[in-house]
């Protein structure tokens, strides 16, 4: 099976967070491509960070529902989704997970793009004003005011918050102060779904030697997966060694020609906890 298909003038995108300003650039210098927002679902209807609304979709399936309800919502025959997600390591470290889903219901083509990296946030627990104070100066030090914050009062959530909002807001100690992972609260994962983003542009544009179908590159989820040891201490690392390349729709597989027998120290959570 051959699958043809052009990219679209018009891209929808469904989000309430400003993930636009970040896609934008990254599909109109790939394609000419113009990304068309929607905000007419409420995405936290999927699930939120502060666990108010529970996840019941894994991020694959949230991403690629956010775009198959953008072309719904905008009567267009593309769209994207994205969906993150956060794990913390027993060292502290924070992985923030990005996943974009593209689709083409007319050619009924999906083409998810990944993104993964360590983020040098995690939450704060103090037991006075001064403790907070700090406690919170290195992440103040680093991404100034841009990074949100979040507060638990009781049983209420104050959001988006920064420094200065938090102390006024507390009213029994000790307290814990939470990132604000929502997208336009937070640079650092605004680099991650940048980067996914260009994961999917990469995707769009290999194509299958043999059938010239879009997305003919290493895939998430094999069962052969392995991961590349630390180049500085030898350890299993984050970062996933080079697999074949693959076809959705003929199957036809070819070696990559990526070689690497170590990964950075980066993407090891000994060396870079």
């Amino acid at each position: 099976m051959t699958t043809h298909f052009l990219i679209e003038k018009h891209i929808a995108l469904l989000t309430k967070h400003g993930k636009e300003d970040l896609l934008r650039p990254i599909f109109h210098t790939a394609f000419g491509a113009q990304i068309e927002r929607t905000s007419a679902f409420d995405t936290d209807e999927l699930g939120t960070f502060d666990n108010k609304i529970k996840r019941t979709l894994s991020p694959v399936d949230a991403a690629l529902k956010k775009a198959y309800l953008a072309c719904e919502l905008t009567k267009r025959t593309q769209g994207l989704g994205s969906e993150g997600s956060f794990s913390t390591f027993i060292t502290g470290a924070t992985t923030n997970t990005e996943v974009i889903a593209f689709v083409d219901i007319k050619t009924k083509i999906e083409v998810i793009g990944f993104a993964q990296q360590f983020i040098g946030l995690q939450a704060i627990e103090a037991k006075n004003e001064i403790a907070l104070g700090e406690k919170m100066q290195p992440f103040i030090a680093q991404f100034g005011s841009s990074q949100k914050w979040l507060l638990l009062q009781g049983k209420q959530w104050h959001k988006g918050l920064d420094f200065s909002d938090i102390l006024p807001l507390v009213k029994q100690w000790p307290c814990v102060v939470e990132p604000d992972f929502r997208a336009h609260h937070c640079p650092a994962r605004q680099q991650t779904i940048a980067l996914a983003a260009q994961d999917v542009v990469k995707r769009l544009q290999s194509h299958c030697p043999r059938c010239r179908t879009v997305n003919f590159v290493q895939k998430h989820g094999d069962k052969d997966v392995r991961f590349l040891p630390c180049e500085y201490c030898g350890a299993k690392t984050t970062k996933q060694a080079p697999r074949a390349l693959k076809c959705d729709a003929c199957h036809f597989e070819k070696q990559s020609s990526e070689v690497s027998g170590s990964a950075s120290a980066a993407f090891c959570t000994l060396c870079n906890p």
